[in-house]
């Protein structure tokens, strides 16, 4: 049974009772602990910052791990010729060694070793970062696994919070969903299709049925011999948010930490697309910037995944760092909202589109990659996340010492 059947497996069938919700947190977290025996090694040493001891370290997982060493070197190999820093160049041997060290004893990924420019990072800087791996035992420990479930189907977080889509959505996953998506088309031509259960933007299409070469009958067989769709009403952006990338529907990526005290909206990011590209995913050559969540004025430069640095949009020419965006009291307002719905998920990652009637959900996102804020920011975000996790209530206990 695949991860998707599982979690789909866990929504309807498991009682969401505090036995189970730590019965599945526990078993995540022995997923995420393989290599914890030797990041401890490491982060208790004195010696970590010499390269014996480092080389000695490698050694070991090389020896225990080496299918995974050889895997993760590949992909090193592989993203790093694609970025900013090694396109074009031939990529060091002793580089590989470091992101392979640096994936068993620090627990960052090829992907985190490109984006944080760990090859110019000591140890002890490069432990400034959260990692994804870290941020997902944080998710485990301090969130209700089964009501983050509704994340995992985009069509579960269109039911549950309808009202601030403000948008029609359908499914498609029978035969018998036929007649309500040829209704569906007659109203909307021109329509977004997605995979609900993937991310990232993958799957997302734009699909003009009138001209893309297929009937009605066509487009909907297509997508019920996959898992299960969802088509959308398209999002028309307002001139605020379009003129940065018009291809686009550029969105602010919105995180919403609800501790002790309530909700809480401490972090977020402008993400514009690419040029030409539908949607502003950062893995399909999107754009990040971070913003001043107090004003919602944009306070970096532009970055991609591959360490390309951007001071205004490569298409529009639109400065990024001192744009404003509008009604930012109305977004604050609106994640307050919505993250109040659901308080067992403490962490969420709201992608918010500004239209001409406000603000809307474009998608929720339980364990929200609110690690990629540390790209635009270009430092070490660990301590500034922390400081909300401290404020939470466990489900597990934790301890960041």
């Amino acid at each position: 049974m695949n991860r998707t059947k599982v979690k789909e497996f866990v929504r309807n069938h498991v009682p969401n009772t505090p036995f189970f919700q730590k019965l599945l947190a526990r078993a995540r977290l022995r997923e995420l602990s393989v290599y914890d025996e030797i990041e401890k090694k490491v982060l208790n040493s004195k010696e970590k910052e010499n390269p014996n001891f480092r080389s000695k370290i490698l050694k070991e997982c090389l020896n225990k791990w080496p299918e995974k060493a050889a895997q993760v070197r590949k992909i090193a190999q592989e993203k790093l010729s694609l970025s900013a820093d090694y396109s074009g160049k031939e990529v060091d041997s002793k580089i590989l060694d470091d992101v392979v060290f640096s994936y068993f004893a620090l627990g960052f990924s090829p992907d985190e070793f490109i984006y944080y420019k760990f090859e110019k990072r000591t140890i002890n800087e490069r432990m400034e970062f959260l990692s994804n791996k870290l941020k997902a035992k944080y998710h485990s420990h301090f969130d209700n696994l089964i009501d983050s479930s509704v994340f995992t189907d985009k069509y579960l977080t269109y039911l549950k919070f309808k009202d601030f889509f403000r948008r029609e959505i359908a499914v498609i996953e029978n035969e018998n969903d036929y007649s309500g998506f040829e209704a569906f088309v007659g109203r909307h031509p021109k329509y977004v299709k997605k995979d609900v259960y993937e991310g990232c933007g993958r799957s997302i299409e734009l699909v003009d049925s009138a001209n893309c070469g297929k009937t009605i009958k066509q487009q909907f067989d297509e997508m019920v011999a996959g898992l299960k769709y969802v088509v959308e009403e398209l999002i028309i952006q307002s001139k605020d948010m379009a003129q940065f990338n018009s291809s686009s529907v550029n969105t602010v990526r919105c995180i919403t930490m609800v501790t002790k005290k309530g909700v809480n909206v401490p972090f977020g990011f402008l993400r514009i697309g690419a040029p030409g590209s539908f949607v502003d995913n950062a893995g399909s050559g999107g754009i990040c910037c971070a913003i001043d969540m107090a004003t919602g004025q944009v306070i970096t430069d532009g970055f991609d995944e591959k360490g390309y640095h951007y001071s205004a949009h490569p298409e529009s020419g639109i400065v990024f760092k001192g744009y404003k965006l509008p009604e930012w009291d109305q977004l604050l307002l609106l994640a307050n909202k919505v993250a109040s719905e659901l308080p067992g998920v403490k962490t969420i990652g709201w992608d918010f589109a500004h239209t001409n009637k406000g603000w809307v959900i474009v998608e929720g996102n339980a364990m929200s990659q609110i690690e990629v804020l540390q790209i635009p920011m270009q430092r070490g975000m660990r301590k500034d996340f922390e400081q909300y996790f401290r404020e939470m209530e466990p489900l597990i206990k934790y301890s960041f010492e």
